[in-house]
């Protein structure tokens, strides 16, 4: 095996556990956010170490050593494609924030990866896919072109929904996973054409690492008890606004807990942060995709200082308001 095959698969899998590591440290409220996450690096650990093992045995004879082959290929495969469509689920996650259409797209996701499997499975027989010679050098097979396909569709069909409905995702959003495609779709061109795969994991793991700056990019704007935006993303919100033209309006609420001092003297301050949460979620519950919700503080909410705000801004286009009101008046919403 050529040292800088060994180098660049032993960096890849490096900085992938390098990405795991630091966000696994990180303190993240989003469970759902959290597995995903975890299971496209863990599928791309799989991937890299199946790769390696394969440069490890390829051109050299003997049976057993191609039926070993034959098994690390498959699963190399089926893991690579895992690692694509968890990435394709991750982004849309992060775009839409939408649990029911989270479980369609990893139903048909599975559905696809299972169609999948079984040509892998099929490909031990006839080798349209990819198969060894004698010496055990790897071919690629007549019908390798689906293969591709199936890793790579996902991503362009994401691509074309976020442009249909680019109202409702961030321009943010949509540059990463063109980020994404590019570095992917690159790193696969250049290990079909060079047959040198440790080069692909070289754009895989920085596709991951692009992932990971944009999860802090994006926690660093939301508040980690409640998810409602913070101080910061409030005044991106009003600066994106102050920026764009016409005459559309905006309203702006801002809500207070009655008594949640009393909650915090009376059942701890556990329970108080559940009250934030409760309200936090049953504001989020109730506005459209176009609103955005904002727990202001003037103190952090930190192990130490234990001082948690309770004023939420709710900002909304075409006023929810149930009047309007005079500069410097405070509105009454229901």
């Amino acid at each position: 095996m050529p040292v800088y095959l060994f180098n660049a698969s032993l960096d890849s899998f490096l900085v992938v556990v390098i990405i795991g590591i630091g966000y696994l440290l990180k303190c993240n409220t989003d469970a759902v956010q959290r597995k995903i996450f975890i299971s496209c690096l863990i599928m791309t650990l799989l991937a890299i170490t199946c790769d390696f093992i394969h440069h490890m045995l390829a051109g050299q004879g003997g049976q057993t050593r191609q039926t070993a082959l034959y098994i690390v290929n498959t699963l190399y495969y089926v893991f690579q494609v895992g690692m694509m469509y968890a990435m394709v689920v991750f982004l849309d996650y992060l775009s839409y924030k939408n649990m029911k259409r989270l479980k369609i797209i990893i139903i048909t996701a599975a559905a696809i990866n299972l169609v999948h499997i079984a040509a892998l499975l099929l490909n031990l027989r006839w080798g349209f896919y990819f198969f060894f010679t004698n010496r055990n050098e790897f071919m690629y097979g007549g019908k390798y072109f689906i293969r591709l396909l199936i890793s790579y569709l996902p991503f362009i069909l994401n691509i074309v929904d976020l442009l249909l409905s680019y109202k409702n995702v961030s321009v943010y959003h949509i540059n990463l996973i063109f980020i994404i495609l590019i570095l992917s779709s690159a790193g696969s061109t250049i290990s079909f054409i060079a047959n040198n795969t440790p080069l692909f994991w070289i754009c895989s793991a920085s596709c991951l690492l692009a992932l990971h700056l944009f999860i802090m990019h994006t926690e660093a704007q939301f508040d980690v008890l409640t998810g409602a935006g913070n101080r910061r993303l409030f005044y991106e919100f009003i600066d994106k606004l102050n920026k764009q033209s016409g005459e559309q309006a905006w309203s702006i609420a801002m809500l207070a807990i009655d008594g949640f001092r009393s909650i915090n003297s009376a059942y701890g301050h556990t329970e108080g942060d559940n009250a934030l949460r409760n309200v936090a979620d049953t504001i989020k519950g109730c506005i459209r995709d176009s609103d955005l919700v904002v727990r202001l503080g003037t103190t952090p909410l930190s192990p130490i200082q234990r001082k948690p705000s309770m004023m939420f801004l709710f900002i909304s286009k075409n006023s929810y308001a149930t009047r309007k009101t005079r500069s410097g008046e405070a509105g009454s919403v229901e």
